[in-house]
């Protein structure tokens, strides 16, 4: 398989797990999936850090963590959690999300990338360790806001 790069970080997999709903499953099936899957990185919700049933817990060994920021709705509460998942020693690397549409979860591009220019601009997220991810669906004017992610310090889009 074919070796690709977010920042120094190698990967041969392009297929990411996210942890949504890992409380309902065994740590045994988790394993089992991404063995099969071959994934090396799990999306978790930096939200879900601190309750009862965090999905650390159940992420296997050796799977590199990618931090969220699913149910911000500000950019405030993105930087907020983006903060927090550095603080809690998830490294650098942050996918970033604000939804500000809670009907369909469909995500604000302009807040995401507003809120990506400004953790670019925090050493801390933006240098030779880590990168910034940016979530967004839908099309026709999206594609400018991917070129402006792009310019605004995202690593990956």
């Amino acid at each position: 398989m074919e070796k690709w790069m977010i920042g120094p970080e190698t990967f041969t997999s392009r297929f990411f797990l996210g942890s949504g709903k890992t409380a309902h499953y065994t740590k045994e099936l988790i394993d089992s999936a991404v063995n099969r899957a071959g994934t090396e990185m799990i999306s978790v919700a930096v939200k879900t850090l601190d309750t009862e049933d965090s999905p650390l817990d159940m992420i296997p060994e050796g799977i590199r963590i990618l931090p969220n920021t699913l149910g911000a709705h500000s950019v405030e509460d993105a930087i907020n959690m983006a903060r927090k998942a550095r603080d809690k020693g998830l490294g650098n690397r942050i996918k970033v999300e604000i939804m500000t549409d809670s009907r369909y979860f469909l995500p604000d591009p302009h807040a995401t990338v507003e809120a990506t220019k400004l953790l670019a601009e925090e050493d801390v997220y933006i240098d030779d360790l880590a990168g910034v991810c940016m979530c967004c669906t839908g099309k026709d004017k999206f594609v400018q806001m991917l070129v402006n992610a792009a310019d605004a310090g995202c690593d990956r889009v």
